[in-house]
């Protein structure tokens, strides 16, 4: 097993804690308190920042698989994920010209009977467990057949833009928090100048990242969508024998 710094650590963890950590210095530097929180060395605070942001990214892919996903599921894949349903009868995600492709590679190469696979025609638990099933199997040969390349990139963004949509969210309440507290402290004195000096920087960023939050949510969704896509379709060429092992063009 390699213990080296991945390019999945870097983009999933690292620029998602890093954001949020941005975040959070502008907000400590408007309240005043970001002069307690660094130790005025370079090297010791740029090298906090990187463990902090690398720790930070695991705890925000934590949130965001707890929270955002099941948002994800509910809104756009009917409470479960694409693997659950993607080789059910009518659904949505795959053509059924197609599914009928799946299903005969399902049954030769995986060696279901055609009594279980006559269970994906109607959308049951039981089903969307088979589906699932049949997705692990084919994920885990174009894995071992060194062919997964289209199939992991999309699982890749996926988890970056779940934890994106999560990063943003969390920043754009630290900028409404922000903004509040300029607002309380200058109650009763609000004026055009002081709302261009203090309220009108952090309200955009708060209006900004509220928007990024719905636009990542929907690219884990595209993403996450294409992962499935991609794996059955790599599977499916190289059961026809169209892709050699470790090759995918």
């Amino acid at each position: 097993m390699s213990n080296k710094f991945t390019y999945f650590d870097f983009i999933c963890y690292f620029i998602p804690g890093a954001i949020l950590i941005w975040s959070f210095i502008l907000f400590t530097k408007s309240i005043g308190i970001l002069a307690y929180l660094t130790t005025f060395n370079t090297f010791t605070d740029t090298l906090g920042f990187i463990i902090i942001a690398f720790v930070l990214g695991h705890f925000i892919q934590y949130k965001s698989k707890q929270i955002i996903e099941p948002k994800i599921k509910r809104k756009y894949w009917n409470e479960a994920f694409v693997s659950e349903q993607f080789m059910i009868k009518n659904n949505k995600f795959c053509d059924e010209i197609d599914r009928l492709k799946f299903l005969k590679m399902a049954m030769e190469r995986f060696k279901y009977s055609q009594e279980e696979l006559k269970k994906l025609d109607s959308n049951t638990e039981e089903a969307r467990k088979l589906s699932h099933s049949i997705y692990r199997k084919a994920y885990s040969l174009i894995n071992n057949a060194e062919i997964n390349e289209r199939a992991t990139t999309a699982n890749v963004y996926y988890n970056f833009f779940r934890g994106l949509s999560a990063t943003c969210f969390c920043s754009a309440l630290l900028f409404l928090v922000q903004s509040v507290i300029k607002i309380l402290e200058n109650w009763g004195a609000c004026s055009w100048g002081f709302i261009k000096e203090d309220l009108l920087i952090p309200f955009l960023l708060m209006i900004f990242f509220f928007y990024l939050t719905s636009c990542f949510i929907d690219r884990a969704r595209q993403r996450g969508e294409l992962h499935v896509e991609q794996t059955f379709n790599s599977m499916y060429i190289y059961y026809l024998g169209g892709i050699k092992y470790g090759k995918q063009s």
